[in-house]
């Protein structure tokens, strides 16, 4: 029986063959995550950063979601549905975002889209859309809408894609008049 004695760069290559590709191999998305539009980014390996296209190859995806018969549809789906579903579509919902009952934005929104309906949390004060029985905070709607992003940019780069919100930042910006 011989003894096989491996080298540095024999226990290198060795080595190489057990493994296994980690987060290197995965792709990374970024999200500009507008009122109207939303616009995906992608990096994965061996590919410069890519704008994901939807499924209607668009680069700018609606801000939308809207609920028909228990099914939630996003998008362009979403934002068709919102001429005859106008109470069970919503959009701009970032302007909406940690404001309690009471502030001026919940007054121009009512004034933008007077169909839809929402109310106030008893407890946080901050704004709910009632859905049926259901009733969905505003971070719940941006948190469906965000998932849809994961599933369209998976379906974009035929890959799984992991989500890690490194830097999360809103900004408001107001007019001076």
């Amino acid at each position: 029986m011989k003894l096989l004695i491996l080298g540095p760069f024999g226990l290198l290559a060795a080595l190489c063959c057990f493994y296994q590709p980690t987060d290197a191999a995965l792709a990374a998305m970024s999200i500009d995550l507008g009122s109207q539009f939303i616009k995906i980014g992608l990096v994965k390996p061996g590919v410069p950063m890519d704008i994901v296209l939807n499924k209607e190859s668009r680069r700018k995806t609606p801000n939308v979601i809207s609920f028909k018969n228990d099914e939630r549809f996003f998008a362009e789906a979403a934002a068709a549905m919102s001429s005859s579903h106008p109470q069970s579509s919503y959009n701009f919902l970032l302007s909406l975002i940690a404001r309690k009952e009471g502030d001026d934005a919940f007054t121009a929104y009512k004034k933008t889209f007077p169909f839809t309906a929402f109310e106030f949390d008893e407890v946080r004060k901050t704004v709910i859309f009632p859905y049926k029985e259901e009733k969905y905070n505003v971070e719940t709607l941006l948190a469906m809408i965000l998932w849809n992003a994961k599933k369209v940019t998976e379906a974009y780069a035929d890959q799984t894609v992991k989500v890690r919100f490194q830097n999360l930042c809103c900004l408001e910006v107001k007019r001076v008049e």
